[in-house]
């Protein structure tokens, strides 16, 4: 009996001692791999990032873009070496933020004008209204023509543009193309499908974003035509009678909020109106500007307030003479004298908002001075927009395609999306 306790504390002390040595193992094997893991690390970092002289750093650079090595560098080096390196390499650009002080220091946006020679591009699209996507086009061949022809393909293009109604840019067959986003409407990108992106938010990000103000479309109509007319009649006292009026259509993705405000507004004074939505003249309304000349207030609302969305509403009202009321894109005051309408920014300050409004309908003194204001904050913006949009795109296309290329394509195969390897929309 004594013998079998004693073989069995022998097995056991034996298993405890393997046990042992296991472990030790394990945290030798763990450590190795460790340093192992750390050494290899730094030599990418080294060779790819820290030697501006290795000549496969371009070739590289796309296949490292965003990431973490690249901040660990980054971090590693003072200020202005990484301010001058990345100028001089034309990588400032790549999405990625330099701090100084604990500031972002912006990128140095000097987009060359000319190659000194004509450089061709093939380019195609895709999730795009065919009209629309033609449109851009065309605007290339016909503003970037002394620096580039473009040669319209289906498969394998150097450029690709898109927009959010499908999937079909997520194809392999596009997997070498730049990508370019364009999102009209108030869609905020994720920037990680796109290279470049043209849209309505107010946001930044370095080269890859191009803010596209849609109110640019109709700004030029209060240069050309004579807005300030129907304005200076009122302020020579020719008085309006009519109180307020509106034009509502059917519009997709609506939040429905004009509805609720004119009702509210209602209740103070009859507002008359001429759309296919609560219609109380009698006839749908075709000219907004005809309409809108006999009352003082139109209400000049978008579908819904988006971050940037702006459409010809408030330009129709300023051009009949009226005082607009709008809700929609909160900063238009960028483009937009905002001592020339009243802007109502959501429901909470509606009731505040009519308040004001019943003010300024009776008194005539607060009333001509909305009008008695400039109208545009800046009378060429339409010019210098469309000079830095004609320089943007030129910005894209200059480079070669290593460098011309934002997205991070190992992360990007890799990454599980839930939609990925959906049956692509018709």
């Amino acid at each position: 009996m004594e013998e079998e306790n004693l073989s069995n504390k022998n097995n056991i002390k034996m298993q405890n001692h393997i046990k042992s040595k296991q472990n030790k193992y394990m945290i030798k094997l763990l450590i190795i791999v460790t340093i192992l893991n750390i050494v290899l690390t730094y030599m990418n970092i080294q060779k790819y990032f820290l030697d501006p002289e290795n000549e496969f750093r371009n070739a590289k650079l796309s296949d490292f873009r965003k990431n973490d090595q690249m901040n660990v560098a980054l971090a590693a080096r003072p200020y202005d070496q990484i301010s001058d390196y990345f100028t001089a390499k034309s990588n400032l650009d790549n999405g990625y933020q330099i701090i100084k002080d604990g500031e972002i220091v912006p990128p140095k946006k000097d987009f060359p004008k000319t190659l000194g020679y004509i450089k061709n591009i093939t380019i195609g699209y895709t999730d795009w209204n065919d009209a629309r996507a033609m449109e851009y086009i065309n605007y290339l061949k016909t503003n970037l023509k002394d620096q580039y022809t473009f040669e319209l393909v289906q498969d394998n293009p150097d450029y690709l543009l898109f927009s959010f109604y499908g999937l079909q840019h997520r194809d392999p067959k596009y997997s070498k193309a730049i990508k370019i986003a364009v999102y009209e409407e108030g869609f905020i990108p994720s920037f990680n499908e796109e290279d470049y992106i043209f849209g309505v938010a107010h946001i930044f990000y370095l080269d890859r974003y191009f803010r596209k103000a849609t109110l640019l479309a109709y700004l030029g109509d209060l240069k050309n035509k004579d807005f300030r007319r129907a304005r200076r009649e009122v302020l020579k006292g020719k008085k309006r009678e009519k109180f307020c009026a509106a034009i509502f259509g059917h519009e997709k993705n609506e939040d429905h909020f004009r509805e609720k405000f004119v009702l509210e507004l209602s209740k103070y004074k009859k507002v008359d109106m001429g759309g296919e939505i609560n219609n109380t003249v009698g006839y749908n309304v075709t000219n907004p500007i005809e309409f809108f000349k006999s009352y003082k207030f139109s209400i000049a609302f978008e579908k819904n307030s988006g971050d940037g969305y702006a459409t010809g509403h408030i330009i129709n009202s300023l051009l009949a003479g009226t005082i607009p009321i709008y809700y929609g894109d909160y900063l238009i005051d960028e483009y937009i004298n905002p001592d020339t309408y009243i802007l109502v920014r959501n429901e909470i300050d509606l009731m505040d908002k009519i308040d004001f409004i019943k003010q300024v309908d009776q008194d005539d003194n607060l009333y001509r001075e909305f009008l008695s204001k400039d109208v545009l904050v800046d009378e060429n913006v339409v010019e210098k927009r469309k000079k830095e949009e004609k320089e943007y795109w030129s910005h894209i296309f200059r480079p070669d395609k290593i460098d011309a290329r934002r997205i991070d394509n190992i992360r990007y195969k890799t990454r599980k999306c839930y939609d990925w390897g959906k049956k692509m929309p018709n």
